[in-house]
């Protein structure tokens, strides 16, 4: 999708010593003066993976210092075990919300495959 909008993706690569979650050390890095958004996925699929909100902070924070956009996926947002939490990039500030853009549906917590939602059609004029 990225290379479709004309982008460049830069994929930082993870590992199990991390629960395979990308560190604020290894965003930092990955940053450029050409970075305009920064995807974060979590809960995550394929791992299970599920950033804690201290962590989802810190990313955050790094996108706002360096002026990047934030695309939340959080279509797995209820799909949580073992007593973890989740928390929305956008719910810690001002700045975080302004920065974010939230990517969520249905179709994961609410069993909706296939289902779609349409708004109400507009009246004519």
């Amino acid at each position: 999708m990225v290379k479709m909008a004309g982008a460049k993706p830069v994929i930082v690569q993870t590992t199990d010593k991390t629960e395979f979650k990308l560190t604020p050390e290894a965003l930092r890095k990955a940053i450029t003066p050409r970075t305009r958004l920064f995807i974060l996925n979590s809960p995550s699929n394929p791992t299970g993976s599920v950033y804690t909100p201290d962590e989802v902070k810190a990313l955050g924070d790094i996108c706002i210092a360096n002026n990047v956009l934030i695309m939340s996926d959080e279509i797995y947002e209820h799909l949580l075990y073992d007593g973890a939490t989740t928390k929305s990039v956008a719910s810690f500030s001002p700045a975080h919300f302004e920065h974010t853009i939230i990517v969520h549906g249905f179709a994961k917590a609410w069993s909706m495959t296939g289902w779609r939602l349409a708004g109400a059609p507009r009246p004519s004029r």
